[in-house]
């Protein structure tokens, strides 16, 4: 923090100009360094931006005439986000997505774009969170064909809210089925960086669950299907009554 003394033309600043705050207080008018607000990454989101950063590298070795068939096979196809939104992407932007996909499935790099194959839809599936557990249900078993599945999931949402799409968070890869029933707890713990269940005291929430197919063959996740359940963390129950005087025991 530094003190200054304005002249005749300038009797005053207020405000942040280039990371300096101008401010005053008892001891005059100061500046000081403005403060920025700190966020850790999770293990997985840590991991995530260093696969982006790795392929953006090797995307640099690519030779020219891949490149080519990249901007080519972005020239042909649309890409449905997980949101359901379309989007026209680069030769990069498609050589990043689906490299990214093969990454998380455990497969090789590749140089040039595959055949453009959609993957299969998500199955229906149902959501319980109960004092000690995230679970997805699906009935019957779920297999799709050279498909994986990726999950993703929100933190315990407290407040109302019409879109929740800016809490979800990479959770869990599956790179094969059939799938029936998953224990997403510790993974749901690992993504968020929170011990489950979150919260001792009593607080009404929902937790939403997403979950995308993924074609191994091109690499291409499906739109998502979301569902979620509610959960109330700490006790609940009727609190203290007085036998006798709130209600009669026979």
């Amino acid at each position: 923090m530094a003190k200054v003394r304005y002249g005749a033309t300038v009797t005053g600043i207020t405000g942040s100009i280039g990371g300096w705050t101008f401010s005053s207080n008892r001891s005059g008018n100061i500046i000081r360094t403005r403060g920025f607000p700190s966020k850790s990454s999770t293990q997985k989101q840590t991991t995530s931006h260093q696969a982006f950063i790795s392929l953006l590298n090797q995307w640099q070795t690519v030779s020219f005439a891949n490149k080519t068939l990249w901007d080519a096979f972005a020239l042909a196809n649309t890409k449905t986000t997980k949101f359901g939104d379309v989007r026209t992407l680069t030769g990069l932007n498609w050589y990043q997505s689906i490299n990214s996909f093969y990454v998380l499935l455990g497969q090789a790099v590749i140089d040039a774009p595959p055949a453009h194959v959609l993957p299969p839809a998500v199955q229906a599936f149902n959501v319980s969170i109960n004092a000690t557990s995230i679970k997805i249900f699906f009935t019957p078993d779920f297999n799709p064909a050279n498909s994986g599945l990726i999950i993703e999931s929100t933190p315990l949402l407290t407040r109302v809210t019409s879109s929740v799409r800016s809490n979800f968070r990479f959770t869990k890869i599956i790179t094969a089925g059939p799938v029936g029933t998953i224990d997403l707890t510790s993974d749901w713990e690992t993504a968020h960086n929170i011990s489950y269940p979150p919260g001792a005291s009593p607080t009404n929430g929902q937790i939403f669950i997403m979950i995308r197919t993924i074609e191994k063959t091109s690499g291409i996740a499906s739109t998502g299907l979301i569902n979620s359940d509610s959960f109330v963390t700490g006790e609940e129950g009727i609190g203290f009554w007085a036998i006798g005087g709130d209600f009669i025991v026979q």
